[in-house]
């Protein structure tokens, strides 16, 4: 395959700021396309498409700090705390940009 530019950077994410929003019947916004995630360390990483990608089970294999804040996917009750857990990271990154 050729390379594509993909990389992989490791970080804890303080927020996610799309490009361009649109509002959900929910309250919340969706990104039309593209944007940046904020790291806590401030590096910014800009993104045509942001993938976030979940394993098939759950396992914090010794990593500090994972039992207490990470989120399986197991159930659909998982999948709804992922999605609000995400929805509050983009939620706090459009707060944040200027």
């Amino acid at each position: 395959l050729a390379p594509t530019g993909v990389a992989f950077h490791r970080g804890a994410v303080s927020g996610v700021e799309p490009n361009e929003t649109m509002p959900m019947r929910d309250g919340s916004v969706a990104s039309s396309g593209g944007g940046a995630v904020v790291l806590d360390d401030g590096e910014r990483i800009e993104y045509d498409w942001l993938v976030v990608a979940v394993g098939t089970a759950s396992s914090d294999i010794g990593v500090p700090g994972a039992k207490e804040h990470a989120i399986p996917l197991s159930s659909l009750e998982d999948a709804q705390r992922l999605a609000a857990a995400m929805r509050g990271l983009a939620n706090r990154g459009g707060a944040t940009r200027g």
